[in-house]
């Protein structure tokens, strides 16, 4: 081969290569960007994250010493940040809202978690997972970050139950 063929060669290769390199290192970034901010969050808190995940669009995490869950997600280009004590929350679950068509394709449009208060005249308090609306026509792993976060925000509020304050009881002394 001569050295132009050589060359032509090279340009061609780095033009295709290019975008996925690209692609790839903002994804990083972003993630980053997520977990630092999470980290963020907590610290103001006075907490600091056992487990964190970072997924799509969003990065969700988790301070199980003081039981609070932290969440940013980017839609379009503005972050916004959501912070939940469990201790407030009496369920989580899971909700994803699926479209059926014709010949039994579905397409998921929602995927959420739910946090239910433990005081019925609070309103649910709502992490927008995926949105089909705003974010990619594909999903690229939220379902099982869903999922998975939902298994273990349940968990949390076993143990967040299970650790009730021990109420003496008084007798009457007669």
């Amino acid at each position: 081969m001569d050295s132009g063929t050589l060359i032509v060669s090279a340009v061609f290769m780095a033009i295709c290569v290019l975008p996925f390199i690209l692609i790839g290192r903002g994804h990083r970034k972003l993630k980053r960007k997520f977990k630092n901010l999470l980290s963020l969050m907590a610290e103001k808190s006075g907490c600091k994250l056992s487990e964190s995940d970072m997924s799509g669009n969003f990065g969700i995490g988790i301070d199980e010493n003081h039981n609070k869950v932290y969440f940013v997600r980017k839609t379009n280009d503005v972050i916004s940040e959501k912070e939940v004590s469990l201790t407030d929350i009496r369920n989580c679950k899971l909700k994803s809202t699926t479209t059926f068509f014709e010949g039994g394709d579905k397409v998921i449009e929602q995927i959420e978690l739910e946090f239910y208060n433990k005081d019925s005249d609070k309103p649910v308090e709502v992490f927008n997972l995926y949105n089909a609306d705003t974010d990619s026509s594909t999903l690229t792993g939220e379902l099982q970050a869903a999922e998975k976060w939902e298994r273990i925000l349940m968990g949390a509020l076993k143990k967040v139950s299970v650790v009730r304050p021990l109420r003496m009881k008084s007798k009457a002394v007669v």
